[in-house]
């Protein structure tokens, strides 16, 4: 295989050049023809400005003959009109085209000629004309004196027409010339454009004969090489990127044997890993695939818990453990690998700048490596052991634990899912499904231990208005003030949830319906004082009390108690608390608004 001495970038660097120059080649052409249709086309122009001046001097010279024939043919009777048509247009009307046939036909030898001609035969026929017109004869001299004046710009005439005839072999000339412009631009453009696609080509060819070979053998080396054929070697030439590559296949190949155990175990861990079911499960795996893989470590894994404000152990520690005292309200700032999202080593007689709260006392080495997980730290490891970590161990360590923090972050993922799955996300209060399911289990538990158990059921007065007046975004915020104001207001025992919309319920256990219509006041009075930037009225809500066993016998009768005296709450002017009345009471007696909601 040939040596190459160009570098591949520089290879392509030249392509480059090479097709710019032909760009510009083929720009210079075209800007060669644009310029060549243009002087043809202004040197059309100027001949049809030509034309335009013979024209008006024939249509000049025919108005004023015509004039002067008819004031000849009329003359007896003084015919004044035509006399001043032929002063005031006729006669100035030829000198002006005559002057207009100076400007464009000037510079002509013959066309001066001609145009000194034309003017020559019409002061002659002008001079006629005057006397004609002024003079008085007999009827039968006005023949004579018609052919007289026609003779006489008989001349002007002539001259016209051959200054026209020489006009038409000019243009047709300049024409000639034009359509040879454009041929030759047309030439011209293409050939360049032929010279740059086979420049083109032929450094495209180039580039593909000196590196595609090349690449197109190293990557089937390279595929045998995945695939176990690792016995061959690789004959490599040249000094460009590709050779470089080729070289450190061959190195590649030389380390591969000593790896393929580590993979092998590595892949074990790899695949129980993915098969653990929680993250206790997950916790201890690791541990012990560690422990195996350093002889005489100790494994220790931290945990950042869900509220991300401490760090805890995943098992229990000995009491004797120097991490006991290290961990006691220890935050997951306290550990530095966790603090500098990076591996710390700790060597026996050699003092840190700044000591880790957390694993300081360890007398023996230690490295602790963070579990991070795209960018986020969920918690670290720890691990003990009397010598230093040999290579292979540092890797191990290292892999071990970046393919446990993903499966670890998932379960852990998946458990907090689980619980939001329950939760509206705009309000933090559990959502319908869970408020179903709670209102089933807490009603049970009320029948079965004869506990009293009270329902607030509440909506937000005139929320499509909020919406409608001041958008969906601050709707939303208003939603989530509600629900920080639920959460502040109700007992740590009672609960909350939001049905959807607007709409939400509260269960307040070991509470009587007078108890809870005390719940509600406060709660309407809560929600009067938010204050939402952006919406600018008052933020009410109404609400429906109704109790067990009082007015209900289940968990259905009771949902729908609390919602009638909701609805009694919202149809008496809303802002307001409404008590549902007893079972025996509900067909003669309707829910009743409870004297202490009246809005303020």
């Amino acid at each position: 295989m040939r040596s190459f001495s160009l570098r591949v970038g520089t290879r392509f660097r030249v392509v480059l050049f090479a097709l710019l120059a032909a760009l510009v080649g083929i720009g210079l052409a075209g800007a060669q023809g644009l310029n060549r249709v243009r002087v043809a086309g202004e040197a059309l122009y100027k001949p049809s400005l030509e034309s335009r001046a013979d024209q008006e001097i024939t249509l000049a010279l025919d108005a004023a003959e015509e004039v002067t024939l008819q004031i000849v043919a009329s003359r007896k009777d003084d015919s004044t009109s035509l006399k001043r048509e032929l002063v005031e247009q006729a006669i100035p009307g030829v000198d002006i085209a005559i002057g207009k046939l100076r400007i464009t036909r000037g510079d002509d030898g013959r066309s001066a000629q001609l145009i000194d001609q034309i003017a020559a035969s019409w002061t002659a026929f002008e001079d006629q004309a005057l006397r004609e017109t002024n003079a008085s004869s007999r009827d039968e001299d006005v023949r004579d004196d018609v052919q007289h004046l026609i003779r006489s710009l008989a001349g002007a005439r002539a001259a016209a027409r051959e200054l026209a005839e020489l006009e038409a072999r000019r243009a047709e000339e300049i024409h000639r010339g034009s359509v040879e412009a454009y041929r030759v631009s047309v030439v011209e453009i293409v050939g360049s454009a032929v010279v740059a696609l086979l420049s083109g080509i032929a450094m495209i060819i180039w580039l593909i004969r000196s590196i595609v070979p090349r690449t197109r053998e190293y990557s089937r080396f390279a595929l045998r090489v995945a695939e176990g054929e690792i016995r061959e070697t690789l004959d490599v030439q040249g000094a460009d990127e590709i050779a470089e590559f080729g070289r450190a296949l061959g190195e590649m190949v030389k380390r591969r044997n000593d790896e393929i155990a580590f993979q092998e175990t590595q892949l074990e861990f790899a695949s129980w890993m993915q098969a653990t079911a929680s993250e206790d499960e997950a916790h201890e795996l690791l541990k012990r695939h560690l422990e195996r893989s350093i002889p005489g470590s100790n494994v220790v894994i931290l945990n950042r818990n869900n509220s991300a404000d401490r760090l805890e152990t995943v098992s229990a520690l000995p009491p004797d453990s120097p991490l006991v005292h290290g961990l006691r309200d220890a935050e997951p700032r306290s550990c530095l690998a966790v603090r500098l999202s990076r591996v710390r080593r700790s060597v026996p007689g050699l003092k840190s700048l700044l000591e880790c709260q957390v694993c300081g006392g360890y007398e023996d080495a230690s490295t602790c490596m963070p579990l991070l997980v795209g960018g986020e730290v969920i918690g670290s490891v720890l691990i003990a052991h009397d010598a230093l970590l040999s290579q292979q161990q540092g890797q191990c360590a290292t892999e071990s634990i970046a393919q446990a923090a993903p499966v670890l972050a998932n379960l852990r993922t998946l458990a907090i899912a689980e619980l939001r799955a329950a939760t509206d996300a705009l309000t933090g209060l559990p959502n319908k499904r869970a408020v179903q399911d709670t209102v089933k289990r807490m009603v049970a538990h009320a029948i079965r231990t004869s506990d009293p158990l009270a329902a607030i059921s509440f909506d937000l007065d005139h929320f499509k208005e909020i919406n409608d007046r001041f958008g969906h975004g601050h709707g939303d915020e208003v939603l989530a003030a509600i629900g920080s104001v639920v959460r502040a207001t109700l007992r740590e025992s009672d609960f909350a949830g939001r049905c959807g919309g607007e709409e939400f319920i509260c269960l307040l256990p070991s509470t009587t319906a007078q108890g809870a219509a005390a719940v509600a006041e406060k709660l309407r009075a809560a929600v009067s004082e938010i204050f939402v930037t952006g919406v600018e009225r008052r933020i009410t809500i109404s609400a429906g009390i109704a109790g067990l066993p009082e007015h209900a016998r289940d968990a259905h009768s009771l949902e729908r108690a609390a919602d009638r005296a909701l609805y009694v709450a919202k149809t008496s002017g809303r802002d307001r608390v409404a008590m549902a009345v007893a079972k025996e009471q509900e067909r003669v007696t309707p829910p009743v608004v409870s004297p202490v909601s009246k809005p303020s």
